[in-house]
């Protein structure tokens, strides 16, 4: 009889875990400040001295925050391509043969060797689909989506225009990739014929048969969407569970008028470009609660998170540093999870989270045996049971606690930038090469080292950031338990 009553008592402690695998919608907004959402944002500007001309709420994700919980603690890599990377790996970015952006003009793509998450949860029968940004290899096609894991894609390489799918690229970047210092004038009048003396553009949207998409007049946010839906109403009633991986070109550059406007939430905005960013935000959260207004089975996850700081009208108050830093405002993004089938209020998870464990959480969510599937050591953490068992009381007895599985803390993350100066592809120049865009975060503690210098020289053809410091190692260290440089002068223009 005493055995019975602990099986009961598991038993509703349990709760999804008796359920059917969830489906999981994994969104990744592009380039979003910590402030940039609405349960972030600074509305009291007031306090520190300042107009209020920057800050706006973010409905429908403010809601699902605050009935979900909320990773307040939550870091990315600093930039999109890494992040992207180590999502969908579980390791540092570093390991994966993406450390940092992946341009145009190269062959850097996420190891073939590695096996990614959606190709995972496909061969444990997930219907898998991607839109967005891809940004993790294109040069072949053994790298793109349709051939690493998803059954349906509609996606674009690199940073597009909203409206016409095109991304177009100045003659002196691909010279300067080149190292051709001078070019014979002959080839450069044969290709300003051909091309344009500005650059060259081309479409950059396909499907998953690699099928370019033309279309130059509806916004992309919204094809995205539509292709979501789509999917939602083919499988929610279906018995397969299903996986989408929406990598939302929003809030990135160019800075676009979204096809509906929000002169109410948005109308105080007096910068120009931070006015746009606020309707572009406002458009994608009505659009994600389209989504959800299909979604009729409550076993479904929504993970949320951005893929590094902001830049130029984004907004990361009260942090310090921006995108492509190792400081706060660069890595550090708004995130939560949430699913329909949680009756409480909401949860704050303070402990530290990375992207890289998105990677084994969700698996043990989707209750997979990573071990069936990955033969190697992984750094991403299955924060699960500890979030759980932290948030269960305020975010209801629904919550999925699986017994005796390993309690697991994060109590470090960390970051590497090796620039290899002066030595041979694949050896190490020990006199020569040192770190950059560096750090360790150790509970409260953080050492950054050389956080100034955000890409290896050699990377952006520019070696004027090879400097004395550099080599030799320009470090701070932090305590987290405050901000060393949250501080805003009155009157300063805090949209910068």
């Amino acid at each position: 009889r005493n055995m019975l009553r602990v099986f009961l008592a598991s038993f509703v402690l349990t709760g999804l875990s008796t359920c059917s695998q969830p489906n999981i919608i994994f969104v990744l907004l592009d380039d979003l400040g910590f402030s940039d959402v609405g349960w972030n944002a600074i509305h009291n500007a007031a306090a520190i001295g300042a107009d209020d001309n920057f800050s706006f709420s973010t409905p429908t994700l403010d809601r699902l925050a605050e009935h979900g919980i909320r990773l307040n603690y939550h870091y990315s890599e600093p930039l999109c391509s890494p992040t992207r990377s180590s999502l969908l790996t579980g390791l540092y970015a570093y390991k994966t043969g993406v450390g940092t952006v992946i341009q145009p003009n190269t062959n850097v793509h996420t190891s073939l060797s590695l096996k990614l998450l959606p190709q995972i949860l496909k061969d444990e029968s997930y219907a898998t689909l991607m839109t967005g940004k891809h940004h993790i290899g294109y040069e072949r096609q053994s790298q793109l989506p349709f051939n690493r894991g998803f059954d349906e894609c509609l996606w674009y390489m690199f940073s597009i225009d909203f409206y016409t799918k095109q991304r177009c690229i100045n003659w002196e970047y691909y010279d300067a990739a080149a190292n051709v210092e001078m070019l014979d004038d002959n080839l450069i009048n044969l290709r300003n014929v051909l091309y344009g003396d500005e650059g060259m553009c081309g479409y950059d949207l396909f499907d998953e048969n690699y099928s370019g998409i033309i279309d130059q007049t509806t916004y992309v946010e919204r094809m995205f969407v539509d292709k979501m839906i789509d999917f939602i109403n083919r499988h929610q009633h279906t018995q397969q569970p299903y996986f989408i991986y929406y990598a939302s070109h929003t809030p990135h550059t160019p800075y676009q008028q979204p096809p509906k406007l929000y002169p109410a939430q948005c109308g105080h905005i007096h910068d120009t470009d931070r006015n746009i960013l606020c309707h572009m935000m406002l458009y994608v959260d009505e659009l994600i609660a389209e989504m959800l207004q299909h979604i009729t089975d409550d076993n479904t996850i929504i993970i949320f998170a951005g893929d590094n700081g902001a830049v130029s009208a984004g907004q990361n108050l009260p942090l310090r540093g921006k995108k492509a830093s190792v400081f706060e405002g660069g890595i550090r993004s708004p995130a939560f999870i949430y699913s329909p089938s949680w009756k409480g209020y909401g949860c704050d998870y303070n402990g530290l989270s990375f992207i890289g464990d998105w990677f084994p959480t969700i698996l043990h969510l989707a209750d997979i045996d990573i071990n069936q599937h990955v033969q190697y050591s992984i750094d991403g953490i299955n924060l699960w049971p500890h979030i759980s068992q932290q948030c269960r009381g305020t975010v209801g007895r629904n919550i999925n606690i699986v017994r005796g599985c390993p309690m697991q803390l994060r109590e470090s993350i960390f970051r590497l930038g090796l620039c290899n100066t002066n030595g041979e592809k694949g050896d190490i120049d020990v006199n020569n090469a040192f770190f950059y865009s560096t750090y360790v975060r150790r509970n409260q503690w953080k050492l950054v080292v050389n956080g100034s210098i955000e890409r290896c020289p050699s990377e952006v053809h520019d070696e004027t950031l090879l400097t004395d410091n550099a080599q030799s190692g320009y470090m701070n260290i932090f305590n987290n338990s405050f901000d060393p440089s949250v501080n805003i002068q009155p009157n300063q223009k805090i949209y910068d």
